[in-house]
């Protein structure tokens, strides 16, 4: 899988050292199925036969067999720093924007070169749950209606003689069932699924 990174109003070459012509093809394609990218995806990444130019929009556009992955052009004046910095920096501005408590330590995988911005926040989404589920899922009982061969909480009458009236070994019990297979509480998801797209 290719991966590039560009900043905002970049450019990417097409052809000899850049990427392949089909590659060109599946991004603009997956621009112009963003609902970001306007009619024809030029929100997003706009084809110029030679070059792809990207347009003033900050996040990751993913097609098959390749990757974009724009970061924000911070200083216009300053030289490119490096992805990794900018990663960082453009965490801190979600962070600080959207309120998702992100700490220091959650942002160690910024220092290595070869994480992405999807990466990053994959694995951050992926420690917190972690975090939670060893503190303990959440449990509730959940109401269960079936048929048994024993007694199990209450008989429900009318299914036991309409459904079972012909099965005499079946038993149509109600019964409440300690389960974790519950809906997550709105205080347990700590992470929103953000859309990133033009500023």
């Amino acid at each position: 899988m290719t991966h590039l990174a560009v900043h905002e109003w970049g450019r990417i070459p097409v052809g000899p050292g850049g990427i392949t012509r089909a590659e060109a093809n599946r991004l603009t394609a997956a621009a112009r199925s963003h609902r970001l990218g306007g009619e024809e995806g030029t929100r997003i990444v706009s084809d110029h036969h030679a070059y792809l130019r990207v347009a003033q929009c900050v996040g990751v556009l993913a097609a098959e067999g390749s990757s974009l992955e724009i970061l924000p052009k911070v200083d216009p004046e300053a030289p490119d720093p490096e992805a990794a910095s900018v990663r960082a920096q453009l965490i801190r501005m979600l962070d600080a924007a959207l309120g998702l408590d992100i700490s220091e330590g959650e942002l160690a995988p910024l220092a290595r070169q070869s994480t992405t911005l999807l990466d990053i926040l994959i694995r951050i989404f992926a420690d917190r749950l972690l975090a939670q589920a060893r503190q303990g899922l959440p449990r509730a009982y959940q109401p269960i209606e079936d048929d048994l061969r024993a007694l199990r909480g209450r008989l429900h009458i009318t299914r036991q003689f309409t459904v079972n009236a012909v099965r005499p070994d079946r038993l149509a019990c109600r019964f409440d069932e300690l389960s974790a297979d519950t809906p997550a509480d709105a205080d347990h998801a700590r992470m929103r699924c953000v859309p990133i797209g033009p500023r």
